[in-house]
């Protein structure tokens, strides 16, 4: 409860509540359950977003590193070290006159002789890499991994991209890492 009528929340919105547990309140639910919860006045509600409600960042790397193979440009621009997953911010552009390529599910994650693979995290609603780019278009989003065993101190991202160009090779773009 927030006495404060316009506070802007909506459905799906993540929050950050700070109050007063003040009763508990009993309700009943499908099935003839029976449901008590907490009642809590609150001080103040703020809108937080899913990395810093559940997953914060123990470690951030700024990488803004760039590699680009024939106008197909990829960038790291972080990688975030949280305990319940790594999440590794891109960019790519398509500088070429072709339609190119991105599949986040090629991505991988190499540490300690183990490879990693991408893993989906719905909750989040992290920002999504568009797989197909037409000439002149440009893409960010972020790309979630398990979180990274404890003593690891360098690692590797492997990402492969292909063209519409099938006369052009492109390499595996990898990035080294250092924490």
């Amino acid at each position: 409860m927030i006495e404060d009528p316009n506070v802007d929340v909506a459905m799906d919105d993540i929050i950050h509540v700070t109050g007063t547990v003040k009763d508990a309140f009993e309700g009943e639910i499908a099935f003839d359950g029976v449901i008590t919860a907490p009642m809590i006045l609150a001080d103040s509600i703020e809108k937080t977003d899913y990395q810093t409600a559940f997953a914060p960042a123990k470690q951030t790397i700024e990488l803004n590193s760039e590699q680009n193979q024939h106008g197909y440009k990829l960038t790291v621009q972080k990688v975030e070290l949280a305990d319940q997953e790594t999440r590794v911010y891109v960019q790519v552009a398509n500088e070429t006159n072709n339609k190119i390529y991105f599949y986040t599910f090629d991505a991988k994650l190499i540490a300690n002789g183990k490879q990693l693979e991408e893993e989906m995290n719905y909750d989040a609603n992290y920002p999504e890499v568009q797989s197909e780019l037409l000439p002149g278009v440009t893409t960010d989003g972020i790309i979630v991994f398990p979180a990274l065993e404890e003593g690891v101190s360098t690692f590797q991202l492997y990402f492969e991209g292909s063209s519409d160009n099938w006369e052009i090779d492109f390499e595996p773009f990898v990035f080294d890492v250092g924490m």
